[in-house]
């Protein structure tokens, strides 16, 4: 597995002060802006974030990697245990109906691997969306989120944390 350093980080983020902060989420419900008021600058930490390349496989014979060791992604709504419990959840249901074992790992990898391509793609769009530092584009952004429908977003985030069919 290799890692490559996310192409959105920028150093100067790491200097932003609790008011940079609140500029770019003004538009975001409570007690966001009142936690970032609230805010000592010296209590704001940065890190970098690194995107894990998807692995061609995940399991080797009866070696089976599940979460974020199979698919980790970068965390932007925070699926790293809920894909554990998924992909748990997933295996249990293959090797509990398929015969032999080989084949019941082989149809969750297939299945799994289809699913976390689509999470992650969703996630890179609101990701990149969430990175957006420039003042004006910011505002712009965070007034657009207001004006669409919770609908739309509801549905877009249905897809990812809804198990899609009856186990």
């Amino acid at each position: 597995m290799c890692s490559k350093k996310a192409e959105h980080t920028r150093e100067d983020l790491a200097k932003w002060t609790p008011i940079d902060l609140l500029f770019n989420f003004f538009y975001y419900h409570e007690p966001i802006q009142e936690l970032l008021e609230s805010t000592a600058p010296e209590n704001i930490l940065f890190d970098k974030l690194y995107e894990v390349k998807n692995v061609e496989h995940i399991h080797t014979g009866q070696i089976i990697l599940l979460g974020d060791a199979a698919n980790a992604s970068i965390p932007n709504i925070g699926q790293g245990a809920s894909q554990a419990v998924e992909d748990a959840v997933y295996l249990a249901k293959w090797v509990s109906t398929v015969s032999p074992v080989e084949d019941a790992i082989l149809k969750y990898e297939q299945h799994r691997q289809e699913r976390i391509k689509r999470i992650k793609d969703d996630m890179k769009l609101y990701g990149l969306a969430a990175r957006i530092d420039f003042p004006l584009l910011c505002s712009l952004r965070n007034k657009m989120m207001q004006l669409t429908p919770a609908s739309y977003h509801s549905g877009k985030l249905r897809k990812i944390i809804e198990i899609e069919e009856e186990l």
